[in-house]
């Protein structure tokens, strides 16, 4: 998938979801701006799940891969090249690693993310 389709993609939803990112740059910060909380975050992966097709980890939702549209796209195009390797998650794995006590909370993730910034 092209990057600019992607960084297109991304634009819209966040523009139609947040209306404080209808304006933002592909690097402006859309965490530490405020742009996006935390709960906004879990709509994002959310997004990236049903518009791209694969899986976000618990582990992923950091400020290197959410930081930015352009750091968004990036990280949907690493997603997907795993994924044409056969090595990535399908939304269909999910559920087989959401189970068993090791498992992290998305939702306490998103926010211990906001913590970090």
């Amino acid at each position: 998938m092209e990057q600019d389709l992607v960084a297109e993609r991304m634009r819209n939803f966040l523009g139609q979801h947040f209306p404080a990112t209808r304006n933002v740059q592909d690097e402006q910060s859309l965490l530490g701006g405020g742009l996006i909380d935390s709960l906004g975050i879990l709509e994002v992966v959310t997004f990236l799940e049903k518009e791209f097709g694969f899986v976000v980890s618990d582990e992923e939702p950091l400020p290197e891969n959410f930081e930015s549209v352009r750091s968004l796209s990036n990280f949907v195009q690493r997603k997907k090249t795993v994924s044409a390797n056969g090595k990535g998650l399908k939304p269909g794995d999910y559920g087989r690693l959401t189970t068993g006590p090791q498992t992290t909370n998305r939702r306490r993730r998103t926010v211990d993310l906001r913590r970090e910034l």
